[in-house]
């Protein structure tokens, strides 16, 4: 559990920092840590939810927002710049907090039932629990590097549906199974869950995303090619042929003279 939780955390940080804004990354950390609080207070409010039977279906719950609720924050349309222009831009904000701590507050509810259950070998279930997080932080970045950021997004709720199939009892093992199913079935439509529809500035020839950055390379009709890096920064890529003797750079207006680089290399 701690696996998908501290993994969701650094993914979700790399994808909504990219889509919309680095700021955003501060946003998801919050609701991480307000949602493990609000699950334990929950538990604490409302001990009745607190028996052994009912640890696989929350586990099962938090693993269901942790692959349905970055694909449903894309389709609200958010747009920051008009957050306070409408109530309808509010509103969406608030379902956005929502649905993003949703899978941490099911999350803090699983742990504070482990924790209350096992409270006689605290020191163990601690001592799991951080070594679950480190894991988690090395299986975030595998993944996003080896698969990229979008499938990463649905595969590290894998543990998370384990420990759910661990913890259910009869029938209600199906349902951490069929979940996991449905996570790696949407794998193959991660690229488009996990994008904000936006118009781009030229046709795209390759796509990059790892644990680093976000790049696209655009190929503009101009003779040159661009590279956006987490849709914000820019730079422009021109063509050279290799010869320092014959350099093609007054076919272009660079930022810069690049003339004293060339001599430099050339040298």
């Amino acid at each position: 559990m701690s696996i998908t939780l501290i993994a969701l955390e650094i993914i979700w940080t790399r994808i909504f920092s990219a889509e919309f804004f680095y700021t955003f990354a501060f946003l998801i950390l919050s609701l991480a840590i307000l949602g493990l609080g609000l699950g334990a207070l929950t538990l604490r409010l409302i001990p009745s939810i607190g028996h052994r039977d009912s640890l696989g279906l929350i586990l099962s719950l938090a693993g269901l927002m942790a692959i349905i609720g970055p694909p449903l924050v894309f389709r609200l349309g958010m747009r920051f710049s008009e957050l306070f222009s409408s109530w309808g831009m509010v509103g969406k904000l608030v379902i956005t907090v929502a649905l993003l701590s949703s899978a941490f507050y099911f999350g803090g509810i699983g742990l504070a039932i482990l924790f209350k259950k096992f409270h006689y070998d605290m020191p163990r279930l601690y001592m799991a629990d951080l070594i679950g997080a480190g894991i988690g932080v090395a299986v975030a970045v595998l993944l996003m590097n080896r698969w990229g950021t979008p499938v990463a997004t649905f595969l590290c709720s894998i543990p998370i549906f384990l420990a759910s199939l661990m913890a259910a009892r009869k029938w209600l093992r199906l349902l951490p199974l069929l979940l996991a199913a449905g996570a790696l079935v949407m794998t193959s439509y991660s690229e488009n869950l996990l994008e904000m529809q936006r118009e781009e500035r030229a046709p795209i020839v390759y796509r990059h995303w790892d644990a680093m950055s976000k790049i696209k390379v655009y190929d503009f009709p101009a003779g040159y090619r661009g590279i956006n890096i987490d849709n914000v920064a820019n730079s422009p890529v021109y063509p050279f042929d290799g010869s320092w003797n014959k350099p093609d750079s007054e076919l272009f207006e660079f930022g810069i003279d690049v003339g004293n680089l060339i001599k430099r290399f050339d040298s």
